[in-house]
């Protein structure tokens, strides 16, 4: 997403440029949306964008749901790019409730001066609280998701149901994609099968959860996707093993955040390795904490243990005393990973609602590498 060099549209995306472009500078409504199909191109339209607004004194800033999604924007080229959250609240002191627990006070955040579009990128993932709160900040806002992908969990402003801007055409550099070939497919309806299988795109069965982890410890996947919940703990349980069973996180272990902290910047759904293991006090483990997105170190971060081995706990309220939420990263749900790339995805195939939706989402996090795990 280089923001210095001209780059060649195809027909369609010139037609979608040309949308934008007038939008932008006729000033009319405060939003637009574009719709775009995985391999349509639209993060080649954000950059021309931004380049030609550039060139005429425009600042753009871009933006994402996750740190996962900004981490991909920055590595398109997009220098500024952060997660909503960090754009758009900071974090002013703390005060106490009625029982003595410290609660952090956020205020917003004055970027919009410094703005005149904010690009939002992923925005299928964007929450109505995270809408409206955009949107009360008076600045020009381009919307850009994937309208194939699953809904938010949280509240579904609806966002990209009706784009006015959809860009449907599968272009050359991504023509020849085995991923993209399957994950097309699904979405249309078609089963899933070995007819798709190519270079970069393996289908195979498994006799079990167990099996399944067993085969994606033994490729080395970078990241495994599951339908559930009860799935995403059974499966990380069997990847650690019995001789990890119920012991907390170890040194290089992977683990994910189950809820914003903003008051120490973690993010649901960010993805960590544990650099050091401080202590342990009772149910609370003391970490040093190395992002997947970026590669910063979070230093001594209190996560709450239980969590780990029982599902159960993964309650909101124990953020009240500056305890934060994990689990183990190895498996994860296809929701939790949205706005997320990896090279080798490994997907159990076995979703529960939408299964277009869920496959097609599922499928286009693979970068690289996909394998596809089906129950015999």
């Amino acid at each position: 997403m280089s923001q210095n060099t001209t780059l060649e549209l195809s027909a369609d995306q010139q037609r979608a440029f040309d949308h934008i472009d007038h939008w932008f500078f006729k000033k009319s409504s405060p939003f637009l949306t574009l719709g775009g199909l995985a391999g349509t191109g639209k993060s080649t339209i954000a950059a021309e964008l931004a380049r030609r607004l550039e060139d005429v004194g425009q600042r753009t800033v871009f933006s994402a749901p996750t740190g996962k999604a900004s981490a991909v924007l920055r590595a398109k080229g997009a220098k500024q790019a952060y997660t909503l959250h960090s754009l758009l609240y900071r974090m002013a002191g703390t005060t106490e409730d009625d029982e003595g627990n410290k609660q952090p006070v956020f205020v917003d955040k004055h970027w919009e001066k410094y703005c005149d579009l904010l690009v939002v990128d992923e925005a299928s993932m964007v929450t109505t609280r995270l809408f409206r709160d955009i949107l009360e900040r008076r600045v020009r806002v381009l919307f850009i998701g994937d309208h194939g992908q699953l809904p938010p969990v949280g509240g579904n402003p609806r966002i990209m149901e009706k784009a006015a801007v959809k860009l449907e055409k599968i272009h050359r550099q991504a023509a020849g994609s085995g991923i993209l070939r399957i994950a097309h497919a699904v979405r249309n309806g078609h089963p899933v099968t070995r007819d798709f299988m190519s270079d970069d795109v393996n289908v195979g069965r498994v006799l079990s959860l167990e099996s399944a982890a067993r085969k994606a410890k033994e490729l080395n996947v970078d990241q495994v996707i599951v339908a559930t919940n009860n799935e995403r703990e059974r499966f990380n349980r069997f990847w650690r093993g019995p001789e990890l069973e119920n012991r907390p996180p170890t040194v290089g272990e992977r683990i994910m955040c189950l809820l914003n902290n903003k008051s120490d910047n973690v993010w649901n759904g960010q993805t960590y390795k544990v650099k050091r293991v401080h202590k342990i006090v009772e149910s609370t483990g003391i970490f040093d904490l190395e992002s997947e997105d970026d590669g910063s170190t979070r230093r001594r971060h209190h996560v709450f243990l239980p969590a780990f081995h029982d599902r159960k706990l993964e309650d909101r309220d124990l953020l009240k005393n500056g305890v934060n939420l994990f689990t183990f990263a190895y498996a994860a749900t296809c929701h939790k990973l949205q706005g997320s790339q990896y090279g080798h995805v490994f997907v159990i195939d076995n979703p529960v609602m939408e299964p277009q939706r869920w496959r097609y989402t599922a499928f286009t996090r693979a970068e690289h590498k996909l394998t596809v795990a089906r129950y015999a």
